[in-house]
């Protein structure tokens, strides 16, 4: 589970490059601001186009890994913590200039530049 997953961009890799036929993951991507989820899904939407992720929701049980996007704040999702057995939470507290949506991250404020 990637606490803070943001535009997905680590739980994609993860759901891509990680696991294995007889030993799938799960991967779960959990962000709070619908700006980021919702480039997220895209990414995922175009990666579903360009035949890079299958659109069928598709099990563990089947040998391939899982990839799922959720939209809201940690206090509210505990199914989804139960059913983990590791959490990434790279965090900042850095005031920023706002969304980039060219670099598809926060822009630290010129403080901590």
């Amino acid at each position: 589970l990637d606490l803070g997953s943001g535009c997905g961009r680590l739980v994609s890799y993860l759901a891509l490059t990680r696991g294995a036929p007889e030993r799938p993951w799960a991967v779960h991507g959990v962000e709070i601001s619908d700006i980021l989820h919702n480039v997220a899904l895209g990414a995922v939407d175009i990666g579903c186009k360009e035949k890079i992720f299958d659109a069928e929701e598709q099990s563990e049980s089947h040998g391939q890994n899982f990839l799922s996007l959720h939209l809201g704040a940690a206090e509210d999702m505990a199914d989804v913590f139960g059913r983990v057995q590791l959490i990434f939470a790279y965090c900042t507290a850095f005031k920023t200039d706002g969304f980039s949506q060219e670099l598809c991250a926060m822009i630290l404020d010129r403080e901590w530049r």
